[in-house]
């Protein structure tokens, strides 16, 4: 009886439920999605940048799945740098680039 539950065997319901979790991570962006910014209470990161008024300097993975040889990242985080104003947005972003600022 041990390995075996309601008539399925320990490894094929170990596979199962590791296929459902994969397959029900819903890859959302919050960054130009509004109903998932909405959802992680980032709207007004979403608005700005909707409208242009940041760019990307950095991204990692903020939530990881682990499972020994399986390693998937579930979520990528971004570091913007946003401005009051296209123009200002414009304008640091040459600046930058011509002083050979990252």
């Amino acid at each position: 009886m041990i390995g075996n539950f309601l008539g399925m065997p320990l490894p094929a319901m170990i596979a199962s439920t590791i296929v459902q979790i994969i397959t029900s991570i819903k890859n959302c962006s919050t960054c130009s999605d509004e109903k998932c910014a909405t959802q992680y209470n980032q709207y007004k990161e979403y608005s700005l940048i909707s409208n242009r008024l940041c760019h990307i300097v950095g991204s990692k993975c903020t939530s990881k799945l682990n499972l020994g040889i399986i390693k998937k990242c579930l979520r990528t985080g971004y570091k913007y740098c946003c401005y009051n104003s296209k123009f200002a947005r414009i304008l640091v972003e040459q600046a930058y680039g011509q002083l050979g600022y990252p």
